[in-house]
């Protein structure tokens, strides 16, 4: 799966990385641990991730059920099959999670997953869940 990070927010070009992986790790973004976030000096790192797959459904799978099960994002994470949501968002941390894609997905045809990872949630408890106030 492709995954499109600004390395550098404003230089109007995105990169690509491999997943699984910890973003931070391959240079894109801003750690929010273990560092002082004291106002707009040093502010609190918001960027997203972008992932997008193209995939193919074979036309055999008609009327079977197609799940679409994550192992874990941070944080929230919106999910997109065709243009369509799969699901609500997930807010959290690192566990699984999974959605019935059957009605989204094209059997026998292309079809295009993007999911949207926020490394800060807009749900506060799960940013104090995770160490850090925004």
């Amino acid at each position: 799966m492709g995954f499109l990070l600004h390395r550098r927010p404003g230089r109007g070009r995105l990169d690509q990385d491999s997943v699984p992986s910890c973003w931070e790790q391959q240079g894109f973004g801003g750690y929010n641990y273990g560092r002082d976030r004291a106002g707009e000096q040093n502010p609190i790192a918001r960027e997203q991730g972008k992932y997008r797959l193209r995939f193919d459904v074979p036309a055999g799978w008609r009327g079977k059920i197609v799940r679409l099960v994550f192992d874990g994002a941070m944080t929230d994470t919106e999910v997109l099959v065709n243009g369509k949501s799969a699901g609500p968002i997930h807010q959290g941390s690192f566990y699984r999670f999974k959605y019935d894609i059957t009605p989204l997905v094209k059997f026998g045809d292309s079809n295009l997953l993007e999911v949207t990872v926020s490394k800060v949630s807009s749900n506060e408890s799960v940013n104090n869940a995770e160490r850090f106030k925004c």
